[in-house]
């Protein structure tokens, strides 16, 4: 398996994807999911940020990664 997040942070072993245009793509949808799922399989927690949906919102939906707290 080959997984490169676009961000990982070491404490709690979290990978952020930055799932861009071309990530619509059906083949590149289904990579994404098989690789997504063996990461969580493998204990690390799977955030993906899409370039289509609110930012901000999306970005508070994870407050114990990117709280600028701690």
């Amino acid at each position: 398996m080959y997984a490169q997040p676009d961000f990982y942070y070491e404490r709690g072993k979290v990978c952020v994807f930055i799932d861009r245009l071309s990530h619509d793509a059906p083949e590149i949808q289904a990579n994404d999911a098989e690789v997504r799922e063996e990461l969580e399989e493998r204990g690390f927690k799977v955030i993906a940020i899409r370039y289509a949906d609110d930012f901000a919102a999306q970005i508070a939906r994870y407050p114990e990664v990117f709280s600028m707290e701690g």
